[in-house]
C-alpha cells in the first residue's frame, strides 16, 4: 500500500504535500476552490493568478480521494471542537457571574481596539483592517444593546453579582478610549 493510499484511509493525518494540506484547510474554512488553490501555492511557484484557472486546478485536487476525505475530516473535526466548546460553556455558564461577563465584554473591546491600533500602525492590508474595524464596531453595538436592555435592578440584586456588572458597565461607559 502506498503512502497516498494510507493517507486516504486515515484523514486525521495531514496530507503528504504541504500545498495540498493548505488547500484542504482552505476548503474546510469555506474558501472557494479558486481562492483555496491560490492560497495554497507558494509565492515562488508561477501561476497566472487567474481565478478560473485556479478553480479548475482546485476542482482537479478535490477529485483526489485523500483530499476529499481530509476536507471532510477537517470540517467534522472543527464541528466537534465547536460543539465541545459550546457544551463546556453551557456547563460553565452557572460559574460566571454577570460581573464576569461584563469584564469579559470590556476585555474583548480592549483587545479589538488594540488590534485595530496595531493594524493602523503596521503594514496590515486595508481590507483586513476594515474587517477588524467592522468586528469591533459590531461588538460595541452588542455591548451597547446589552446596556440598554438591562433591566432595572432591585436593591438586593445590586448588592450581589449585578453590582459587579454595574461597575463593569459604568467603567465601559465612562471610558472614552472605545469611542
Amino acid at each position: 500500500m502506498t503512502k497516498q493510499q494510507k493517507r486516504a484511509l486515515d484523514p486525521s493525518k495531514p496530507l503528504l504535500k504541504d500545498r495540498q494540506e493548505k488547500f484542504a484547510v482552505g476548503m474546510s474554512q469555506s474558501k472557494t476552490l479558486g481562492q483555496a488553490y491560490l492560497d495554497a501555492i507558494p509565492a515562488h511557484v508561477h501561476h497566472s493568478g487567474d481565478i478560473n484557472a485556479a478553480k479548475v486546478s482546485g476542482h482537479r485536487w478535490m477529485k483526489i480521494e485523500a483530499m476529499k476525505n481530509r476536507v471532510d475530516w477537517l470540517i467534522a473535526d472543527e464541528n466537534r471542537r465547536k460543539q465541545m466548546v459550546a457544551d463546556q460553556l453551557a456547563d460553565d455558564k452557572q460559574a460566571y457571574s454577570k460581573g464576569d461577563v461584563g469584564r469579559l465584554f470590556i476585555e474583548v473591546s480592549d483587545a479589538l481596539r488594540e488590534a485595530f491600533s496595531v493594524g493602523q500602525n503596521s503594514s496590515t492590508p486595508p481590507a483586513e483592517l476594515e474587517k477588524i474595524r467592522r468586528v469591533w464596531s459590531e461588538h460595541e453595538a452588542r455591548v451597547a444593546k446589552i446596556v440598554q436592555d438591562r433591566p432595572a435592578l432591585s436593591n438586593e440584586e445590586a448588592k450581589t453579582d449585578n453590582a459587579e456588572l454595574n461597575r463593569a458597565i459604568e467603567t465601559w461607559e465612562m471610558c472614552q478610549c472605545h469611542m
